[in-house]
């Protein structure tokens, strides 16, 4: 099993951004044939998604 860890982090520029949420994040990640396997949030709520190919 070959496993990827995506990291998902905007920089901090003053303006307002907003997430595409997690249920879009999943449906690209599928379209893209890849599985999430697991959720990350660290202190800075910077979202990691840990994901395999299927």
């Amino acid at each position: 099993m070959l496993g990827y860890s995506l990291h998902v982090s905007l920089p901090d520029t003053g303006h307002d951004c907003h997430s595409l949420g997690r249920e879009r994040y999943d449906s690209i990640l599928r379209e893209t044939q890849l599985r999430v396997l697991d959720t990350y949030v660290d202190e800075g709520r910077n979202h990691y998604y840990d994901v395999e190919r299927v």
